[in-house]
C-alpha cells in the first residue's frame, strides 16, 4: 500500500499507509477489469470512507447551524440596541426614563443591562451622558 501522509509532531511522525482510491468488483478473480453496473459504472467494494464523509458532513452542518444562529441572536440583539437607543433618546426627564424603564428601581422585563449599554452606545455623546446620568442615580442608594 503506498503511503498517504504523515500524521504526529515533529519527531514523533508515523507514516499512514492505505489504498489511494477505492477497489472495485472485478468481473473475475484475479482480473483487473472492474464489473460495471447498468450505467456503465464501475461498482465500488465499500471502504467505509462513505460513513467518514457522513459523518463529516452532518458535522459541518451542525457547525452552520449554530454559527446561523449566533448570528440571528445578535442581529436581534442589534436591532433591539437600536430601538432603545430610539427610545432613550427621546426622553427629556428623568422622571419619564425612570418610570418608564425602572418602575420599582427594577430594570423592566425584556431589557437587560446589557441590553441598555449597547443602546447607550448608539446614542451621541450628549444623551449618552445624560442617560448615564440617569442611570447613575437609579442605583444610588436612597
Amino acid at each position: 500500500m503506498p503511503a498517504l501522509r504523515k500524521e504526529g509532531g515533529a519527531g514523533h511522525q508515523v507514516q499512514v499507509y492505505g489504498p489511494v482510491m477505492v477497489d472495485y468488483v472485478r468481473e473475475e478473480e484475479g482480473s483487473n477489469k472492474p464489473l460495471l453496473d447498468e450505467f456503465g459504472c464501475a461498482i465500488t467494494l465499500t471502504d467505509e470512507r462513505e460513513e467518514v464523509f457522513r459523518v463529516w458532513l452532518e458535522r459541518d452542518e451542525k457547525r452552520l447551524a449554530e454559527e446561523l444562529e449566533l448570528l440571528e441572536q445578535k442581529r436581534l440583539e442589534q436591532e433591539q440596541a437600536k430601538e432603545m437607543a430610539e427610545i432613550l433618546g427621546a426622553f427629556k426627564s428623568f422622571e419619564d426614563f425612570r418610570d418608564i424603564f425602572y418602575p420599582d428601581r427594577q430594570l423592566i422585563k425584556g431589557f437587560t443591562s446589557h441590553l441598555m449599554r449597547q443602546a447607550i452606545k448608539l446614542l451621541d455623546k450628549a444623551h449618552q451622558a445624560l442617560v448615564t446620568q440617569w442611570l447613575m442615580a437609579i442605583e444610588a442608594p436612597g
